[in-house]
């Protein structure tokens, strides 16, 4: 392992600006409830398919190399944002999100596909059931919990807009007293045409 400096990764799926502007909205709904959340800026909104944590750049260009295999052979594909909740329970919340609808599971399919190339750099398998959502807060303490679920309870069917996926993003997370700050550092288009 060389001495390399480490930086701070995760991999996603990129929301377009319809998106955005639809958690805005929704973000903008639920500080109504005053309640003590760090919420997400919607322009940094995604759907992490995998947080790595500090890596070296010589692992990161190893794992890029690897993806770019798996995406090259993956075909775009369709999500919907549906419906908002909370982990861990409406007694503890801890992370307020959006939900993702899968259709056609074609997400759930590749989420699979990825687990296994992650663990071969060392990187632990999920435990957790993979459940595809956007972060739009995090819970800082109980204050004014009971108005936010309220404000969530009233919010469970929402219906957000479709979007199309056709690429992935490595990203760069640097922890600023402003908030993360995402960089993008390599982009993985989906290259196998829908048949």
């Amino acid at each position: 392992m060389s001495n390399d400096s480490t930086i701070r990764t995760f991999l996603a799926i990129d929301i377009d600006q319809l998106c955005r502007e639809y958690i805005g909205r929704v973000v903008s709904e639920l500080q109504l409830s005053r309640a003590d959340v760090s919420w997400v800026k919607p322009g940094n909104a995604h759907l992490t398919l995998k947080f790595l944590g500090d890596i070296s750049s010589g692992t990161q260009t190893l794992i890029q190399e690897a993806l770019k295999n798996i995406f090259m052979n993956q075909e775009p594909f369709d999500l919907i944002l549906s419906g908002v909740g909370v982990f861990p329970s409406f007694e503890k919340p801890r992370i307020v999100w959006v939900g993702i609808e899968d259709k056609s599971r074609t997400l759930a399919g590749l989420f699979e596909l990825l687990e296994p190339i992650f663990e071969s750099f060392g990187f632990p398998r999920e435990k957790r059931r993979f459940n595809p959502h956007l972060t739009l807060g995090r819970v800082r303490s109980g204050s004014g919990r009971q108005a936010l679920n309220q404000a969530i309870h009233d919010r469970l069917n929402y219906r957000g807009s479709l979007f199309h996926v056709d690429h992935a993003t490595l990203y760069r997370s640097d922890l600023k007293p402003s908030g993360a700050v995402y960089t993008k550092l390599f982009h993985f288009p989906f290259s196998r045409k829908q048949t």
